[in-house]
């Protein structure tokens, strides 16, 4: 399994580092590590969505899970994912 850990700061920036990782590694068996995030813009959740396919973050911070329930992907980001 490989595992992308995002940065405290999920900008537009980081997302699209994250998204050309994936990209390169392959999503199929990726894992995402958010346990050091401190805050996450529209465009990191939109390549969580993509890049997971459905899968729920392994380790999300606290604030990476109260961002991803405000806009409304916990059933899809969170579900089973260590809160």
């Amino acid at each position: 399994m490989t595992t992308i850990t995002l940065p405290p700061q999920c900008t537009r920036e980081a997302a699209l580092a994250v998204l050309a990782q994936a990209r390169e590694q392959g999503t199929a068996d990726l894992a995402i590590d958010g346990i050091a995030v401190e805050s996450v813009g529209q465009a990191m959740l939109q390549v969580l969505l993509v890049v997971l396919g459905g899968r729920p973050l392994g380790s999300p911070s606290a604030a990476l899970a109260d961002m991803v329930r405000k806009v409304g992907l916990g059933p899809r980001l969170l579900e089973g994912a260590a809160q």
